[in-house]
């Protein structure tokens, strides 16, 4: 667990790093960010009205997720999709730990909607006083994200667009499940494990985020596009690694 206050903790390891941000405690790594704000809310207010008053002020697209109390400490968390500038959604779980002294503001950001459920366990791993090792989050995902597998043509800056992706069933928890190629590739190219390499999906992400309007399509599904300007098109029929 990690300290972030006097009294809060959060069951996060140390694979995650911290910074301050505007007045906001940030821990992040590849794939995954958490904002935190406390505040020192408690004069005049019992915990379920502190928590109503914070309820009432979330977004009005919410989805609510859990509701709970543990001790003298009480939990709410949404989950909101929001439009990102370039495509995509944007996912994040917010949430509000309120105890006798203060609140706990959070939001977990995440790319792949699998993460649900460890942004769900992040939110509501805090606990007040004495660290309570019951509530380290699980991370069955390493500290560089999920990965997917990639044609060398496309892996790095300054290299060939991504303008083909499908993706599978993920052999494993680290495994996205994307396949990313330029397009050109024959069979013979991608039968080769030369050819083919294993990178973290954030990497992907970073170079050309027009790929967040897919990346949470599900397994079975292929996308296709002429030029990295061109939106991405479904694509119907798998033959020989391309669809048509």
């Amino acid at each position: 667990m990690q300290r972030i206050s006097e009294e809060w903790w959060i069951g996060l390891d140390e694979s995650y790093r911290t910074r301050l941000d505007n007045g906001s405690l940030v821990l992040w790594r590849a794939e995954r960010a958490v904002w935190i704000n406390i505040w020192n809310d408690h004069e005049g207010w019992t915990l379920r009205e502190r928590l109503d008053r914070w309820v009432a002020e979330r977004d009005v697209r919410a989805d609510d997720l859990f509701r709970s109390a543990t001790g003298d400490v009480l939990r709410y968390g949404y989950l909101l999709e929001e439009e990102e500038e370039g495509g995509g959604q944007r996912l994040g779980l917010y949430s509000y730990t309120v105890s006798a002294t203060s609140t706990v503001q959070m939001a977990c950001y995440f790319d792949l909607r699998e993460d649900l459920d460890w942004a769900a366990a992040v939110a509501q791993s805090l606990s007040c006083g004495p660290p309570d090792a019951a509530r380290d989050v699980d991370e069955p995902v390493g500290k560089d994200g999920h990965l997917a597998l990639a044609s060398e043509k496309v892996i790095g800056p300054g290299v060939d667009p991504v303008l083909f992706a499908y993706r599978e069933a993920a052999a494993n928890e680290q495994d996205s499940g994307w396949r990313f190629f330029h397009g050109d590739e024959d069979q013979a190219y991608a039968d080769d494990p030369a050819n083919i390499a294993l990178c973290p999906l954030s990497s992907f992400l970073g170079i050309d985020p027009s790929l967040r309007v897919i990346i949470n399509r599900p397994p079975g599904t292929a996308w296709s596009r002429p030029d990295p300007d061109s939106p991405w098109r479904e694509a119907n029929v798998m033959k020989n690694h391309e669809y048509e």
